[in-house]
């Protein structure tokens, strides 16, 4: 594969789910579940790139390569009963990665340009200050829709590309991790075997107690009631304000299809599970069509 062959999930991470066979790869659009390799799966071509002097720039990409270079290690250690302080952050490292160098984040960024560029041309032309500005400027008083066309060809120029798209990926990357870095961390796993965790193109899922799920359905990271990052398919770890409260431990089978349930309406189109994970059941999604 070519250097622009980024990973929306990371092949590291996929690889926390995979056999020798590769993952269960679940399209929730057609509902057929097969198994794949984790160099193709969720992946797209430049998404982590821009476009710099004429040529594809990797630095975002190579940025993220870092970090995850660093944590990836440490989950393993997790899945094998490690429980430190470095390993902690570890996680959190990688789970803003996956949090905002997602689909979903992307699709939420294009909405939120959209909303801010239908109502900013209006709101800046009525403002005094820039008119003013403009006085200054030219010479003279602005003439109708004139600031606002100057505002239109600005924004364009500046959210040209995807260079723009990847500043706001960055940002909210320092973003996520402020949220996280206070929190505790509960890890817990299915108390019987039949059914698995399963991870979506945005491993990161966070609910609210009123039903609404990921930041797609209008609820902010920073307002989530519940926040979890799957570790492997027997393990899930949750973030939590109150760690005097809540231990790690197994939970019943209805918890982890009640948290998986929360995975398929997280995402955007495509899941991820073990080969040997009886998806129909650990989704309740019985009208799936396994090929394999």
């Amino acid at each position: 594969m070519s250097r622009n062959h980024h990973h929306i999930v990371s092949e590291g991470y996929q690889r926390l789910f995979a056999t020798s066979d590769g993952i269960r790869l679940i399209d929730k659009q057609t509902k057929v579940v097969k198994t794949v390799g984790t160099k193709g799966a969720f992946a797209r071509k430049n998404f982590s790139s821009y476009l710099k002097d004429g040529s594809w720039s990797d630095e975002l990409e190579d940025e993220w390569a870092i970090r995850e270079n660093f944590a990836l290690p440490h989950m393993r250690r997790l899945n094998d009963g490690a429980r430190d302080d470095e390993a902690i952050g570890a996680l959190k490292i990688l789970a803003a990665i996956h949090y905002v160098r997602s689909y979903a984040f992307e699709k939420v960024l294009l909405r939120l340009i959209d909303e801010h560029f239908a109502i900013m041309p209006d709101q800046i032309a009525s403002d005094a200050a820039a008119r003013e500005a403009f006085v200054a400027d030219y010479g003279r008083p602005p003439r109708p829709g004139e600031i606002e066309q100057l505002v239109i060809e600005r924004w364009a120029r500046e959210t040209d590309g995807r260079a723009f798209l990847l500043e706001r990926m960055a940002h909210g990357f320092g973003r996520t991790l402020e949220v996280l870095e206070p929190l505790h961390v509960q890890f817990v796993w299915p108390a019987k075997s039949g059914v698995d965790f399963v991870f979506a193109d945005g491993p990161l899922v966070h609910s609210a107690n009123d039903g609404r799920v990921t930041a797609l359905e209008g609820l902010p990271l920073g307002d989530a009631d519940q926040i979890y990052f799957p570790v492997g398919p027997r393990l899930l770890s949750l973030f939590m304000s109150m760690p005097e409260v809540f231990r790690d431990g197994a939970i019943p089978v209805d918890q982890v299809q009640l948290l998986n349930k929360k995975t398929w309406r997280a995402a955007l189109r495509m899941l991820g599970a073990q080969p040997d994970t009886n998806v129909k059941r650990s989704l309740l999604q019985w009208d799936l069509k396994v090929l394999d």
